[in-house]
């Protein structure tokens, strides 16, 4: 089926709506390059922004939003990075949830809550992006049929930052857990998604969101917490998540709840 990605491998089955053809500008800026870092990539001055003694952002799932969307999805955030993690995390979730579960959405609806994801950047571009998405979601309801009960775990997701400078742009990489039922197995699995954000309007916006960008690291982190795991991702398996991913990779600190 064009729009499915399937993984069979060491007892676990991993079916994701597609997801692998989510790659693309949501907002074009018309470069096709994503928002430049500054100077030595992540910074961490912006007040607002914690950090552990390790150098490493502190963020809860979920936090940061001042608001929500007409659609729900928290918005109205700081212009510190850690305040883009969290939107991007936010973001991420809220675009990719109707792929894996379709009830209750529409072309208009989805479409909807993309445009007010990236309000005000360039808003004439964007659109065979957003056709592309709007492609997989029409074949969302045949793959959750076919793969039910999928959903993400945010919490149990990771998050690793390629570049910030504050209420400027970032580039954060989210490690989501899914999980889900895949001919009557349980299944577990884990999607990186790359997200790039920038400031504007007072809020950071979405200006690119690509799963699957890169499929070895899918593929290792996904069996990384042994065979025929099942979420929710307890300690140990989102440490093994963390480390087949490579360096960076830092869990939220509400991880588990």
């Amino acid at each position: 089926m064009r729009g499915g990605k399937v993984l069979l491998g060491t007892g676990i089955a991993l079916g994701l709506v597609g997801l692998g053809l989510l790659g693309g500008r949501l907002v074009d800026g018309g470069s096709g390059e994503p928002p430049p870092a500054g100077p030595g990539g992540v910074t961490h001055e912006a007040p607002g922004a914690e950090v552990d003694a390790d150098g490493r952002y502190l963020v809860a799932y979920g936090s940061g939003g001042s608001d929500l969307s007409s659609t729900g999805v928290p918005v109205g955030f700081d212009p510190d990075c850690g305040s883009a993690i969290a939107a991007a995390a936010s973001y991420a979730v809220a675009v990719i949830t109707p792929l894996v579960d379709p009830t209750g959405w529409d072309s208009e609806s989805y479409t909807g809550m993309l445009e007010e994801l990236s309000a005000g950047l360039h808003a004439t571009a964007g659109a065979h992006s957003t056709d592309h998405l709007l492609e997989v979601l029409a074949t969302a309801p045949a793959v959750a049929s076919a793969v039910p009960d999928t959903r993400l775990y945010p919490t149990d997701s990771l998050f690793r930052v390629r570049s910030c400078v504050a209420g400027t742009s970032a580039g954060v990489d989210l490690a989501l857990v899914t999980g889900g039922t895949a001919a009557g197995t349980p299944f577990g699995g884990v999607m990186p998604v790359a997200v790039d954000l920038a400031w504007h309007g007072e809020d950071w916006r979405l200006v690119t969101l690509d799963p699957f960008a890169q499929w070895d690291t899918w593929q290792t982190m996904t069996t990384a917490p042994g065979e025929g795991w099942t979420p929710p991702a307890d300690a140990r398996g989102r440490a093994a998540i963390a480390a087949a991913g490579g360096a960076g990779w830092t869990e939220f600190t509400d991880a588990g709840a």
